[in-house]
C-alpha cells in the first residue's frame, strides 16, 4: 500500500477529498496571496546608515581653533557630521524615469545647518554608479538622481554637513514618485543586535501578520505531510507480503531449531537411562 493508497483511505473516512482539501487550500492561498497581500508597487527607503561628529572634542580649550576653509566654526559654535545614507527600492516593482514629477524633485533638506559636499560611495551595479549622483542645489537642498530604481537596487551617498554644536542633524525628504505615497526617511537597524525571541515573533504590524499567513498555512500543511508520510509508509511496510513471508520464515526456523533442540534432549535423556 503507497502513500497515495494512505490519503485514499482518508478520503473514505470522511465525507470530502482530503487530497483535493488540500491542493484547494495551497492554490488558494497562493490566489490570496497574489492579489491581496503581495507588495506590487515601488517603494523608495532612505536609511541613515552612521552619522558621526567630525569635531568629536570632550574637553572645550578656549586656545583651540577649527577652520573650514577660512572660518573658525568652533567660535561659531558649529560642527562637522557626516552621514552615510543608503537610497533603496524596497518594494516590488521597478521606479522608472518617469515616474518622478520634476515640479516636485526627489529631495534632501537639512533642517538647522548647511550641506557642504556630497558624493556616492557605492551602489549594487555598473549603471547606478555612475547614474546616481547626488548633486547640491543650494545649501540646504541636496538633490537626489532621477534615475530607474529596480526592486532591490540601491546606493549609498556620504553627506558633510556643518550645524549647531551639540545637536543632531536633521533631515528631511522631498518629492514626489508616481506609485509611492510616502518616501521614507529611517534609521537603519543593524540585524545582528540582540532581539529577544518574543520581539521576533511579534515584529511588524497587523499588514505584515496577514501576509505571513500563507507562509503559516504552508508550513502547516507541510508539517501534516511530513507527520502523515513516515506513519503510510511505515503501515505499508508492516502491511506488505515480504515483511508477512519474512515473519513466517522467522517463525518457521524457530519452531524447527525448537524441535532440534526438544529431540536432542529426548535422546540424550534415553542414552542416560
Amino acid at each position: 500500500m503507497s502513500i497515495i493508497s494512505s490519503f485514499n483511505n482518508l478520503d473514505k473516512r470522511f465525507a470530502w477529498s482530503f487530497l483535493g482539501f488540500m491542493l484547494a487550500a495551497i492554490f488558494g492561498s497562493l490566489t490570496i496571496y497574489t492579489e491581496f497581500f503581495r507588495v506590487n508597487n515601488p517603494e523608495l527607503i532612505i536609511e541613515v546608515l552612521n552619522d558621526t561628529n567630525v569635531l568629536d572634542v570632550k574637553e572645550d580649550v578656549n586656545e583651540l581653533k577649527v577652520f573650514y576653509g577660512d572660518v573658525d566654526i568652533k567660535s561659531l559654535n558649529q560642527t562637522l557630521s557626516v552621514l552615510f545614507l543608503r537610497i533603496k527600492n524596497d518594494g516590488g516593482a521597478p521606479i522608472l524615469n518617469g515616474y518622478y514629477d520634476d515640479k516636485y524633485p526627489l529631495n534632501l533638506t537639512i533642517k538647522e545647518g548647511k550641506f557642504l559636499k556630497s558624493e556616492q560611495i557605492s551602489s549594487t551595479n555598473d549603471y547606478l554608479k555612475s547614474s546616481a549622483l547626488p548633486s547640491i542645489d543650494t545649501e540646504k537642498i541636496i538633490l537626489l538622481p532621477q534615475i530607474i530604481l529596480e526592486e532591490g537596487e540601491s546606493y549609498t551617498i556620504k553627506i558633510l554637513a556643518l550645524h549647531l554644536a551639540g545637536s543632531d542633524v536633521e533631515l528631511e525628504i522631498f518629492g514626489k514618485i508616481a506609485g509611492i505615497r510616502e518616501i521614507r526617511l529611517s534609521k537603519y537597524i543593524d540585524s545582528e543586535e540582540d532581539v529577544s525571541f518574543w520581539d521576533n515573533v511579534f515584529v511588524g504590524n497587523v499588514f505584515v501578520h496577514l501576509a505571513r499567513l500563507p507562509i503559516y498555512f504552508f508550513g502547516l500543511l507541510f508539517s501534516i505531510v511530513l507527520l502523515i508520510a513516515p506513519i503510510a509508509i511505515a503501515s505499508d511496510f508492516f502491511r506488505s507480503e515480504n515483511v508477512e513471508k519474512l515473519l513466517n520464515n522467522i517463525s518457521y526456523t524457530l519452531k524447527r531449531k525448537l524441535q532440534k533442540n526438544m529431540s536432542f534432549c529426548l535422546n540424550l535423556m534415553s542414552m542416560k537411562d
